[in-house]
C-alpha cells in the first residue's frame, strides 16, 4: 500500500509531513502500537522492529495508509 504519504523515520520518531488530526502505527495482527492527535510526530520507540501500518486521518475524515519497516 502506498498512498503518498511523506513520512520517514528518524530515531525512534515517525514524522509523517502534512496536517492530520490523527495518526496510528498498526501492526501486522491489527493492534495500535502507537499514536498522536494533531501532531506529525508519532514515538515508536516501544515498538519491536518490524513492519507497520500509517493510518493518517485528515480533519475531513479522510484515512490515508502506507507502510514503513521499522529497524
Amino acid at each position: 500500500i502506498n498512498t503518498g504519504l511523506d513520512m520517514y523515520v528518524a530515531g525512534n520518531s515517525l514524522i509523517v509531513y502534512g496536517e492530520y488530526a490523527s495518526l496510528k502505527v498498526i501492526d501486522t495482527t491489527g493492534k495500535i502500537g502507537a499514536q498522536s492527535q494533531n501532531m506529525q510526530v508519532v514515538d515508536i520507540s516501544q515498538l519491536p522492529h518490524g513492519v507497520y501500518m500509517v493510518a493518517a486521518q485528515n480533519k475531513e475524515g479522510t484515512v490515508l495508509k502506507d507502510k514503513f519497516i521499522r529497524r
